[in-house]
């Protein structure tokens, strides 16, 4: 009964109260210069949509009680606009609460949704007050007028989804040369908020350059918090309230900029709040008492509060429930065919057959309490559905029904940062998979799939293999003393990431269409990444989208008859797939005995768009190493000759990788193309990255080239 009951206080702990709406008060502003002094703007950032002149940023704490505590994020922005930056002003729409780490708050959103949608986590927000005016050139100023709105989220927070209210500020009347002036404040409940305000981190960089800015975190002085990361400039007491005070200048704009580590390359700070709090204690297993603890410890232990319930429940020798009855025909109707002392064969085929074969169940209205019914595994294998709320249930009770022992790790993205002791984010939010010892201790990692697509066995998409993970034994994080979980890479494959395609074309120019064959071989990273776009239509939404695009993008193509040629559930997972197609419009006569073959979107290799835009800050990380090539076979109606060989042919090999395009005529009815692209480097250093805009300016030249023909008589 002591048991239950610690279980229900460490759920209301770690568990904020449903999401609140506030609506906008109503404030009265008053700007404190009432002639702001002029602020030149610095040359080097004169072609830049935006440059933001100054910076003055607060974070501060009122209160020492969880419950009487509050915290506001404030900010005062000076902003001189160059440009329409694609087909929007910049500063023209303001979602608060703002992100003040933008890797970590994104991580939930689509790659193309991140700009429009992003805010911080923070949940029942109040503003405090916003404010927004012009400074014209003569030093006076002129109110600027905006709509507000209320937007929605939604953040899962063990097993509940909670709905976020964005307050979203449209500034009305912003054009190229203006310069503005914005200032706003947000108040955020701690009690509703505790969870989130640990291993929180703030970065000094934004989109666009700033010329000077001052960070400051201002919190009683009494009150137990960590800050680590770039130290203070100044620090100070006043009144009973500590402030450390970061100065910055000229920082260049990089958030946003592709294939970062945002954690090894930019500056922050950490900041986890009240990290003595009561909520942070535990209740020693043996005397009772409630001792101070750390929250990723107390949250890894709520998080695993079912393993043991689970392991009692599969290896108990009494009647089985329904449920679990079901559970046990699944496996042994999937795993007839393996001997029984091979249960971890056995575990990995149950492993494939629900990442290949069952559909996925988000279970929206679970998480946002419109449906609470149990989860019924055993009703969930028998109609082939594998539900969110189930993802680690599920392979627990089937790991402990065959025998087997298991570590649960605990992943971090490496595009948000690295799983470290000293920061590992919010382990609350941690995605897992599950560690199984073989015969010889050698862990197997199991990562539940979260889509309808998952991963094979040992198997995981760029941004999580090879990275650190705790690796959490759950009797050991109940029952030692002292115990923290250790960290371990996950797998990773370094030598067998490629995709190879290749097509047979055979092109009518007398009615200027194509017909023919798509062969698409898969590998390693390239096959984690891409095989569902042939088995689902679609990809991860938090990669390139590059991924998605095949040969002939966007053309006017008919696609029949797809097939699965080839399959491998171990790595390097290989993939097959043959898919015929009907090219409409496939070129045109250029008059006389001349035709024009356009190439758009051919050689579909992975680039980042817009990459060299502006100059390099960061080092870039690509995805994987590995390499990619199109192989174009076209047979012709009739004897063809290439006029534009010598545009279209590229060599060129550096430090990041290489690029060769090739044409072959041995008939003269056929021409023969190889274009092949590798990336050799793990990272590029920013000085360097004009041998990657040299590559990817070659491809873009290709997919945007024609090839031009000339009929003659054999």
């Amino acid at each position: 009964m002591r048991a239950f009951v610690l279980q229900v206080i460490l759920l209301f702990i770690l568990l904020p109260v449903h999401g609140q709406y506030y609506p906008l008060r109503d404030f009265e502003y008053t700007w404190k210069e009432a002639h702001p002094k002029s602020i030149p703007v610095h040359a080097r950032w004169e072609n830049h949509p935006a440059v933001i002149l100054k910076d003055e940023r607060r974070l501060s704490v009122r209160g020492q009680k969880s419950t009487h505590m509050y915290v506001y994020l404030e900010r005062k922005l000076r902003v001189k606009l160059h440009s329409r930056d694609g087909h929007r002003v910049p500063f023209q729409t303001f979602r608060l609460p703002e992100s003040w780490d933008p890797f970590y708050d994104a991580r939930n959103l689509p790659l193309e949704k991140r700009d429009e949608r992003l805010s911080a986590d923070y949940l029942n927000t109040r503003m405090v007050f916003f404010a927004a005016r012009k400074v014209l050139p003569d030093g006076g100023t002129v109110s600027v007028d905006w709509t507000d709105r209320f937007d929605t989220d939604r953040l899962e927070i063990y097993q509940r989804s909670e709905i976020q209210f964005r307050y979203v500020f449209e500034l009305l009347g912003l054009a190229p040369d203006d310069e503005i002036e914005i200032h706003y404040k947000v108040e955020i409940p701690y009690i509703d908020n505790s969870i989130l305000f640990n291993y929180q981190r703030v970065f000094f960089h934004h989109n666009y350059p700033i010329q000077e800015q001052r960070l400051e975190v201002v919190m009683p002085k009494h009150n137990i918090s960590l800050i680590t990361g770039v130290k203070p400039d100044s620090v100070y007491t006043r009144k009973r309230r500590t402030s450390r005070v970061w100065y910055r200048h000229n920082l260049s704009p990089c958030i946003n900029e592709q294939g970062v580590r945002p954690s090894e390359d930019l500056p922050h700070i950490v900041v986890s709040l009240n990290t003595q709090s009561f909520r942070n204690r535990t209740r020693h297993y043996l005397s009772d008492q409630l001792l101070p603890s750390d929250y990723t410890y107390k949250t890894l232990l709520n998080r695993e509060s079912n393993a043991f319930w689970l392991y009692r429940v599969a290896t108990r020798r009494i009647e089985l429930d329904a449920q679990t009855k079901k559970l046990k025909r699944f496996m042994a109707e999937q795993t007839s065919d393996i001997p029984d002392d091979l249960n971890l064969s056995k575990f990995a085929r149950l492993h494939e057959v629900i990442t290949e074969d069952f559909t996925f169940s988000w279970d929206d209205a679970y998480y946002e309490e419109r449906d609470m019914s149990l989860e019924k595994m055993g009703s969930q294998v028998e109609r082939g559905q594998m539900r969110n709320i189930s993802r680690y249930n599920l392979y627990a009770k089937m790991i402990n029904m065959l025998g087997l022992s298991y570590n649960t790790a605990y992943m971090m993205d490496s595009r948000i940062g690295t799983m470290t002791i000293p920061y590992h984010g919010n382990v609350l939010f941690s995605d897992f998979s599950f560690a199984v010892p073989d015969d010889h201790n050698m862990l197997n990692f199991f990562y539940p799939k979260r889509n309808r697509f998952g991963y094979g066995p040992n198997e995981f998409p760029f941004y999580l293999a090879g990275t650190p993970a705790f690796l959490v034994n759950y009797v050991d994080l109940h029952f030692e003393e002292g115990y923290f979980p250790p960290l371990v890479n996950l797998p990773e494959m370094t030598d067998e990431n490629f995709r190879q395609t290749r097509i047979d074309m055979e092109i009518d120019t007398k009615n200027r269409r194509a017909t023919g064959i798509l062969d698409v071989t898969l590998s390693g990273q390239f096959s984690t990444l891409t095989r569902s776009l042939f088995e689902f239509g679609r990809i991860d939404s938090t990669i390139n989208p590059a991924y998605a695009r095949i040969v002939l993008d966007g053309q006017d193509v008919e696609w029949s008859n797809l097939d699965r040629t080839e399959y491998n559930p171990f790595a390097p997972f290989g993939r097959r797939y043959e898919v015929n197609f009907d090219w409409a419009d496939a070129g045109q006569s250029t008059g006389g005995n001349s035709y024009e073959l356009p190439l758009y979107n051919w050689f579909n290799f992975v680039t980042w768009p817009d990459f060299d835009r502006f100059p390099r800050v960061l080092p870039f990380y690509p995805d994987f190493v590995g390499w990619d090539e199109f192989l174009v076979n076209l047979k012709f109606d009739q004897p063809v000759e290439i006029l534009n060989l010598d545009e279209l042919e590229r060599a060129v090999e550096n430090d990041f990788g290489e690029l060769a395009v090739h044409f072959i005529k041995e008939h003269p009815n056929e021409i023969s193309i190889r274009a092949y692209h590798a990336v050799t480097a793990e990272r590029v250093p920013a000085n360097q990255a004009v041998l990657v805009s040299q590559i990817y300016g070659y491809i873009n030249d290709l997919n945007n080239a024609s090839l031009k023909l000339g009929f003659f008589q054999d």
